[in-house]
């Protein structure tokens, strides 16, 4: 849906020139705010003052951006065209790039103390993670999680071993795994007709998991009820 802006708008210097696509919080700075768009920039803004303080340009839209969660200062870009820009923002336009298979759907870094892996969902239904300490010219692994786009992903806050993805494939539309050994292991494949936009687990229950419907209302999983999941889990 497109919401017409006034004319007598005014956007405020260094505003985006084309949609918003994605907004990331940083942990550490309260005040600072990233934005990824599709006039290929990721932009910095400072809540205090409501001013643009950077802008750093990409080869395409930028369809996700994520702070890491312990790095205060590092940067995760997700663009169109299968490009993945792991960015110090502290270095100015010193950037780590690698080029995947398709665009980039969506990306999540893996909690502490594996922070420096970072998982990205691409619209061929991949799922890959590369370690950013060691560099982006290969993969730690790549598996071909949906049969079409891999749109979201999400890890357990309380079991960091819990992974969830989901996609617009309908035979598969959401995917439960066990990554604690390193590459995904399978523990449960949806079979329901839907397609899949965005999941979320619970703060508060590390099982719960809310997986967001096209033209439906949330549905809520408990994951617990799926026995290789509660099997691998349930001492946790």
């Amino acid at each position: 849906m497109k919401i017409a802006i006034s004319p007598d708008t005014k956007l405020v210097p260094g505003s985006h020139t084309d949609s918003v696509l994605s907004l990331s919080w940083n942990l550490h700075q309260k005040n600072l705010l990233s934005s990824g768009s599709a006039d290929t920039t990721t932009k910095l803004w400072d809540l205090n003052t409501g001013r643009c303080i950077k802008t750093f340009n990409y080869p395409d839209k930028v369809s996700s951006v994520l702070w890491n969660p312990v790095e205060a200062s590092v940067i995760a870009s997700g663009c169109y065209g299968g490009t993945l820009v792991i960015t110090d923002v502290r270095i100015g336009n010193s950037n780590t790039t690698t080029k995947l298979s398709s665009d980039v759907e969506t990306i999540s870094w893996i909690p502490a103390p594996h922070h420096n892996h970072i998982f990205v969902g691409t619209e061929d239904g991949n799922l890959s993670c590369y370690d950013i300490v060691h560099g982006l010219n290969k993969p730690l692994w790549v598996i071909q999680a949906h049969q079409k786009a891999t749109q979201c992903i999400s890890i357990s806050p309380s079991l960091p071993g819990l992974l969830a993805t989901g996609s617009t494939d309908t035979e598969r539309s959401f995917r439960i795994w066990d990554i604690s050994a390193g590459k995904p292991e399978c523990l449960y494949t949806s079979e329901q007709a839907m397609e899949v936009y965005s999941l979320k687990f619970s703060e508060d229950d590390p099982f719960m998991l809310a997986v967001g419907m096209k033209d439906k209302r949330p549905k809520f999983v408990n994951t617990r009820n799926f026995p290789k999941v509660y099997q691998k889990f349930r001492n946790n």
